[in-house]
Order: C-alpha cells, then structure tokens, then sequence
C-alpha cells in the first residue's frame, strides 16, 4: 500500500481543524504528512525530491537559533521516510538539519515544530513492511538491514528528543499559567 500523501491536505473538514488550531495558537508537534499540511496552511510548498529517502539518518542542530526556539544540543539519528520535502516560509525557523533535509525539524512561534523525520519508529524495516511496501536499497534508501538496526542508545535519544519538546511545550503553558503569557489555550492539540 502506497501512502496518498496528498489525501490529508485535500480533506477540507481536517484542513479546517488543523488551520484553526493554528489560528488559535495550539501548541503542536507534527510529523510527517502532518508537518506537510502544518507548513502548506503557512504558506510553504512541498517538493518532490530527486531520490526518496528512507533509513536512519543524523539530524544535526542549527546554531544561532532564538533565545525562544526549542533546540537540541546533540545529533540524534531518526528515522526518515520520505519522497518530498518542504520548502518553508520566512516566518518558520530550521531547528535541525539532516544529510537530506535542511528542515529536519522546524519551528513556527513558539507553538508550532514541524519534523520530516519520524520519531516513533523504533525499527524501520517493520514499518515499512506494515505498509507493505518492498523496499530497494537506494541512494538515500537503506538495506533491510539497515532499516532493522535499532538499538537501545537509538530509542532512548528518540524519546530523549520527543520529551525535550513536550517540556518546551510545557514551559510555555507554565510562563503562561503564571501570567507572564495571555492564558487563553492551555491545552496541547493533537492535530
């Protein structure tokens, strides 16, 4: 089964939600497809790529970010599955870079990170073959081997990584409960 990546974004009650969340100022994390839609509702486009992209690669924090920008201190491997990218507006930061994508992962305000990677997914051959999909190594796509190569060192930076933007999330709704912020969304939105 070939994943409609374009289904999500021509889904105009989800269209819908997912702008107003943005409206709203909800805080999200989105990944994949999701992340997509998040940056074309912002005003960036998608691209096909050249190559797809699918195995464990490096995403490498950008230095000089904003005082206000989550960030991450190390490189973390992740795994990637692509075969477009985005293209992202002036008002969106890069956070992280990998050897394929130079918005790895982004920001938009302080509510909004966008990954191109997917940080739930502890072995990567099982999940390309749940989606059934036989995979041939490639320039940018790894082995069955390769795919398959998680180890615990790698899990623990991927959930190292998805807790360090939930308590980023978590700060910013604290500064506001204190007052320091318009309390008007306290809640997270899974988009």
């Amino acid at each position: 089964m070939e994943i409609n990546d374009d289904f999500l974004r021509q889904r105009s009650e989800e269209v819908a939600f997912v702008k107003q969340c943005i409206d709203d100022g909800k805080h999200i994390f989105a990944i994949g497809h999701s992340a997509r839609l998040i940056i074309k509702l912002l005003g960036g486009n998608i691209v096909n790529l050249d190559e797809p992209v699918i195995g464990w690669y490096e995403i490498q924090p950008i230095e000089n970010l904003n005082e206000s920008d989550f960030s991450i201190d190390n490189p973390v491997n992740v795994f990637c599955w692509q075969k477009q990218t985005l293209t992202i507006p002036d008002s969106v930061r890069r956070i992280a870079k990998s050897p394929t994508s130079n918005n790895a992962l982004i920001q938009f305000g302080e509510n909004i990170i966008c990954a191109e990677f997917l940080p739930n997914v502890s072995n990567g051959n099982d999940y390309v073959e749940h989606f059934g999909v036989d995979v041939k190594k490639g320039k940018f796509i790894q082995s069955k081997a390769e795919l398959s190569n998680s180890n615990r060192k790698r899990q623990d930076a991927m959930h190292n990584l998805l807790d360090a933007i939930l308590e980023f999330f978590t700060s910013k709704l604290e500064k506001r409960s204190r007052g320091s912020v318009p309390a008007d969304n306290h809640s997270f939105t899974d988009c």
